[in-house]
């Protein structure tokens, strides 16, 4: 009997030390290793999404930082593909708050003074506070001839944001009649958008025209180039030199 338990005590022994260090089959090693895949891919999956939302979050508070810390720069100007006259959007930040940047583009009076190549500007005509004409005649200059237009502004600004919004159409049968020797532009329209960068203290600006410059001037290829490479920043820089005039300090 003694002997008997013995040899059973062995065989339980036996029986666990082969469980333990068990010799799986294909399918089991296949199973373990298929676990073990899961378990890494979720791991790396769970890593890859803590690091995408840090990113998410983190770089757009760098840029930020940057606009608010650095000086601003020339206004990024593209050529908008797909029309048939030529299409620009620019976007840009001006160190001043929209309020400023909204008096210095609703003072047309000074046009002449603020603006690049404006020759004169005067109101013809107001609908309400928010509609009203506007007469513009442009020097070009180098021996281009003078261009005029009369626009629509509408003023679709929203206080509740701070965003203040200026858009126009063309409007020329509100305006005086053609004179000789000045073209009349008949295609502009666009807008201009101040949003509040910084606490208020810093506008994004962006800048939308659509505009064919009549004349031989609407077949020479370097139309679009002068307009992205000279005429729109010199636009936004001349806002950037305005908001300093006493006139328009808040």
């Amino acid at each position: 009997n003694e002997q008997k338990a013995s040899e059973q005590k062995f065989m339980r022994e036996d029986a666990r030390m082969a469980y333990q260090f068990h010799d799986f089959s294909d399918d089991d090693r296949m199973a373990r290793n298929t676990n073990n895949k899961q378990r890494a891919i979720a791991s790396c999956y769970s890593s890859c999404l803590v690091l995408s939302i840090a990113l998410a979050v983190l770089l757009p508070m760098s840029a930020v930082a940057d606009e608010c810390n650095q000086e601003p720069e020339a206004p990024d100007v593209k050529v908008l593909e797909g029309t048939q006259v030529s299409a620009f959007q620019a976007t840009g930040v001006i160190d001043a708050s929209p309020q400023l940047c909204w008096k210095v583009i609703r003072d047309y009076n000074a046009y002449k003074r603020t603006m690049p190549y404006i020759e004169s500007t005067y109101v013809v005509d107001r609908e309400t506070d928010k509609v009203l004409y506007i007469y513009s005649r442009l020097d070009p200059g180098r021996g281009v001839s003078m261009r005029d237009y009369t626009i629509k502004i509408l003023d679709e600004s929203d206080l509740q944001k701070s965003i203040f919004k200026s858009s126009w159409t063309l409007a020329n049968a509100k305006g005086p009649l053609p004179t000789y020797g000045v073209v009349r532009i008949e295609v502009n329209h666009g807008y201009w958008e101040f949003a509040p960068l910084c606490n208020g203290s810093r506008t994004r600006a962006t800048y939308f025209i659509q505009t064919d410059p009549g004349g031989w001037l609407s077949y020479l290829p370097f139309a679009a180039e002068w307009g992205t490479r000279i005429a729109i920043p010199k636009t936004f820089q001349a806002i950037r030199e305005a908001v300093k005039k006493p006139e328009y300090k808040e």
